[in-house]
């Protein structure tokens, strides 16, 4: 929980905490998604989230709009927000492009920040194994390994992108199973020095592709 005294602060400095606490309340939902807490087509509650939080409605509104403009959340004024649902067919767009956009971060992987990345994969791979019995600490553990990847980027861009996908993904498909034989043949090719070789791994992965095909028959 954290609280603001907001009428102690000058105008331009109270814009600067209100934000901060809006990035604050950003963060604690995006972490509910990841751990499972906010699902697809789950209602939020911005007085409950407040009240949580230890802050207005205000820095909530400001962060449910973020999540909006991610794809997040369905927002309609004076009505409801929810959180996003997905068809099949959309659950297989996101995957695919969950996946073109992964790849497109390691490509853009600059081989000087290979062997600190790699330490951190591993890692993550030894966290993921420790969680076998808990599905959704496997789940965030799964997603902390890619965000690794994300975050190693040189582009900016790219990082947003993948980083939007990777929740939209969490959403679609959250009981999607953990694939520890990927993360090891992605840090595997790593090892290497060549990225271009994870994202080849990445990109014809058949558990991926599998998926891709099921929920596109699904939606059929």
């Amino acid at each position: 929980m954290f609280t603001y005294d907001r009428y102690s602060m000058t105008d331009s400095s109270r814009d600067v905490r209100w934000a901060r606490v809006a990035d604050q309340v950003h963060d604690a939902l995006l972490e509910a998604i990841v751990e499972g807490k906010l699902i697809a087509g789950q209602s939020i509650d911005h007085r409950e989230w407040a009240e949580r939080l230890g802050v207005s409605r205000t820095p909530v509104r400001e962060a449910i709009l973020r999540l909006e403009a991610f794809g997040l959340v369905d927002v309609e004024a004076a009505c409801f927000t929810r959180v996003t649902s997905f068809t099949p067919e959309a659950a297989a767009r996101e995957l695919r492009d969950w996946r073109v956009m992964q790849q497109a971060v390691i490509s853009t992987l600059n081989p000087a920040v290979l062997p600190e990345l790699l330490c951190q994969l591993r890692e993550a791979i030894a966290a993921i194994s420790k969680s076998l019995d808990d599905v959704q600490q496997r789940a965030a553990a799964d997603f902390a390994y890619f965000a690794l990847l994300r975050a190693a980027s040189d582009s900016l861009s790219l990082r947003l992108g993948a980083t939007a996908a990777a929740y939209r993904l969490r959403l679609a498909l959250p009981n999607s199973p953990v694939d520890t034989e990927l993360h090891e043949a992605i840090a595997a090719a790593l090892e290497g020095g060549a990225p271009s070789a994870a994202t080849t791994v990445l990109g014809g992965w058949p558990a991926l592709r599998a998926s891709e095909a099921a929920h596109l028959s699904d939606a059929a």
